[in-house]
């Protein structure tokens, strides 16, 4: 095993820091949105999606071609501190354009990392196409770790920040309730099924939170994003490279491209996934037009029926993520038992999850993606109909186990879909993921933006439905992934 040079072995930590910081600062506050600024904060949170989808479809393959994934970087952390900063001031005149902003970074930031990381690879090992590959999956297995402990520090640090502030206000012998911001508890102070979540919020309340409390944890949060932006200024910009091949003649490809040039190689290799990667709807991909990506997905759409029955299990997958987040953070947990708690799930629930997630590819390996399908599915109809036929009370031990199978269940099914997706569109494995993950933004954007206007038993029945309709199509396509009236061309 070839040691690595110091340059990339920094830059790569550098780039782990970066994600785990930011992400940390990010996915906490995403997920105290519903607790902090109600309806506001969640239709945000919507255009924010929104804007992600259409820009990761658009954008990142012109902007990182012209200006390099450090300044993309930059460009893109200074939009996630513009939305953290609009959080001192919650309006709609500020949290919905700084969101849009947002989305538009967001759809950046992702892709900007993953072509960052092939950069790093390639010049790492320029001429050797196996050791290649190796880098390039161990140093994304790096950073993806990083990126999941995101959430557990984030949550941690939090924690951390409420102890402190309580323990100042004791010590100054001031009121919390004096001062109050935006708190969970409704003027009707009905929490869980029939929460309002538009309704405005009493001040003054046993649940409300200071303003220096609030204006301490964003100063965190900003502090770890203004972190996260030093740490990016330090970053090596890699410029364009030949990735090494098996073919005689290496191929030649801009990372500032979407992700599908990262696999790119000729077809003369006998190498099975060589040829994969050769087919007729990655050349769709490496288009240069803004647009590629956009008429790659729907072309995967129009010629394969599994791409179309697959559309329910991803857009679950969303709406899954934002009914945690939103709903169930907001109007079972910070309503009942006040935000010192949405963080104390949190934890439990990222840790769940980071647990889940680590353990599901030796699952993978004993069971079929039907069988754990089929757990997840059955954890989340618990948690569903649990919430449904139970009325919330003052206990809090049980909302520990629900969040407990939250997590298992969501992190069953977020491991297990990529996976699953390339196996049924091995030849197509990049569209794939473009569809993926955009049809997962679109399910959380719909959850959040209708949030404002229902109760939280609607969504918790279309999750139901959802689920139930997600397994049966994940089924479906299992039956007619060899059949022959499947479109593959």
């Amino acid at each position: 095993m070839v040691k690595m040079p110091k340059r990339f072995r920094r830059n790569k930590m550098l780039l782990c820091f970066i994600f785990l910081l930011n992400q940390s600062a990010f996915s906490t506050l995403e997920s105290l949105q519903s607790s902090l600024n109600q309806s506001k904060g969640t239709n945000a949170l919507a255009v924010l999606y929104v804007c992600m989808v259409l820009s990761a479809l658009l954008l990142p393959s012109f902007v990182i071609s012209k200006y390099g994934c450090k300044k993309c970087f930059l460009g893109s952390l200074a939009a996630y501190g513009l939305y953290i900063i609009a959080n001192f001031y919650p309006s709609s005149y500020t949290l919905i354009p700084a969101a849009a902003l947002l989305g538009i970074g967001s759809g950046i930031y992702w892709p900007t990392a993953f072509a960052y990381v092939t950069r790093m690879s390639s010049h790492a090992s320029p001429n050797d196409f196996a050791e290649f590959k190796r880098i390039n999956k161990n140093t994304f297995a790096t950073f993806f770790m990083f990126v999941y402990c995101s959430m557990v520090v984030g949550s941690a640090v939090t924690i951390a920040m409420l102890f402190t502030v309580s323990s100042i206000e004791d010590a100054l012998g001031s009121n919390s309730n004096n001062s109050s911001v935006n708190a969970t508890e409704t003027m009707n102070k009905t929490c869980g099924l029939f929460y309002e979540n538009h309704a405005p919020p009493n001040k003054g309340t046993a649940m409300s939170i200071s303003n220096l409390t609030l204006y301490i944890i964003l100063s965190g949060f900003f502090l770890l994003n203004a972190s996260s932006m030093v740490l990016s200024s330090c970053l090596d910009d890699y410029p364009e490279h030949i990735i090494p091949s098996p073919q005689p003649e290496a191929v030649k490809f801009s990372s500032g491209l979407s992700d599908e040039e990262k696999n790119v190689v000729a077809s003369e290799d006998n190498t099975p996934d060589v040829q994969e990667q050769n087919t007729e709807g990655d050349k769709i991909s490496r288009e240069k037009h803004p647009l590629g990506p956009l008429k790659a997905t729907f072309r995967l759409l129009a010629s394969d029926l599994v791409a179309i029955l697959l559309l329910p299990h991803t857009i679950h997958i969303g709406m899954g993520q934002a009914f945690l987040r939103g709903t169930y953070f907001g109007n079972w947990i910070s309503c009942n038992f006040g935000l010192y708690y949405v963080s104390y799930m949190m934890l439990v629930f990222s840790v769940t999850s980071l647990l889940t997630s680590y353990t599901s590819a030796k699952l993978l390996a004993i069971f079929n993606h039907r069988v754990l399908f089929g757990v997840s599915v059955f954890l989340e109809l618990s948690v569903l109909i649990t919430l449904l036929l139970w009325q919330t009370s003052d206990t809090v031990w049980p909302f520990f186990l629900v969040t407990m199978a939250l997590g298992v269940s969501r992190s069953l099914l977020k491991t297990q879909t990529p996976s699953l997706f390339a196996s049924f569109f091995h030849h197509k494995q990049n569209q794939a993921a473009s569809l993926q993950s955009s049809s997962e933004a679109i399910g959380v954007s719909i959850t959040f933006g209708l949030m404002s206007c229902l109760f939280p038993i609607s969504f918790v029945v279309l999750l139901l439905v959802m689920s139930l309709l997600a397994y049966v199509m994940v089924n479906v396509c299992t039956l007619i992934r060899n059949k022959p009236f499947r479109k593959i061309s």
